[in-house]
């Protein structure tokens, strides 16, 4: 454990699943994970090829192509993959095939992480499968629904609006609340201040990079433009006093993001109804 627990816990899911059940890290080591060696000019999968796996690079670097006759881009184009990259995470939560070849540029050490052997791993610990079952859910989602124009096509290495906090946040409430509480745990005294807003939905927290806890809030931004102008909001009245602001209507969300206009409308911009 030793040995992977850097690279095992720069998936901010897999840490916050290993917080969850601590016995899930030499389980993953033990079941899920092995080593890959690649010399120069070795290919580490080539495009249209299924995938049920995910890379860790190490050590090394890669050259990720992607050209016109197996990929959705009008130019063969290069990408330099450095060490301490993941590559193919969509194939832990998805059916998976190859867009693009990557090829070691010089000799590479890799983590393979192998889907259904995690899938497995994670099923052990109850609360550790519900977050985990959330996360496949939302990721499956933005993988389907990655395109232009709002989006660019996914890729091996990377898929639109799939970083950790983007994810979390698009959790329905128990999920969010769930990670939130088990976090409130691994602070080392009681914070009442923090229990209050978790309990209330007012934010969430997540685990940082160091493992500690890290409050998250969202808000939302109306921008409204007709014929060049731009809606703005120029002042707000606070203690019967007008105090002079310059910024975009916006409110607090708690995650949900389908009532925005409605949150706006009972704050912000009561005035429309």
């Amino acid at each position: 454990w030793h040995i992977y627990k850097r690279h095992v816990q720069s998936n901010k899911l897999l840490m916050l699943c290993i917080s969850i059940h601590p016995n899930l890290a030499l389980e993953i080591c033990r079941a899920v994970v092995e080593e890959q060696l690649l010399q120069k000019n070795d290919d580490l999968f080539t495009p249209g090829a299924s995938c049920d796996r995910a890379f860790r690079l190490t050590r090394g670097k890669l050259d990720y192509t992607q050209d016109p006759d197996s990929a959705t881009v009008s130019e063969l184009t290069h990408q330099l993959v450095s060490s301490n990259s993941w590559l193919c995470e969509a194939a832990l939560w998805v059916n998976w095939f190859h867009v693009g070849r990557a090829e070691a540029l010089e000799p590479c050490h890799l983590l393979i992480f192998h889907a259904e052997q995690l899938i497995n791993s994670l099923k052990i610990h109850h609360h550790v499968c519900q977050v985990s079952a959330a996360y496949c859910a939302i990721f499956h989602a933005r993988v389907c629904s990655a395109k232009p124009p709002a989006e660019k096509f996914p890729t091996d290495l990377c898929v639109p609006r799939t970083d950790f906090l983007s994810i979390v946040m698009a959790m329905d409430h128990r999920s969010r609340s769930s990670i939130s509480y088990h976090c409130l745990e691994c602070l080392p005294r009681r914070d009442r201040v923090l229990g209050r807003l978790v309990s209330s939905g007012e934010a969430d927290l997540v685990l940082a990079d160091n493992r500690m806890p890290m409050v998250v809030l969202c808000e939302l931004v109306l921008q409204v433009w007709h014929h060049g102008f731009i809606f703005f909001q120029v002042g707000e009245v606070e203690d019967m006093k007008a105090k002079a602001t310059f910024q975009l209507p916006s409110c607090s969300t708690r995650g949900e993001l389908d009532d925005v206009s409605d949150q706006l409308k009972d704050t912000d911009l009561w005035f429309f109804d």
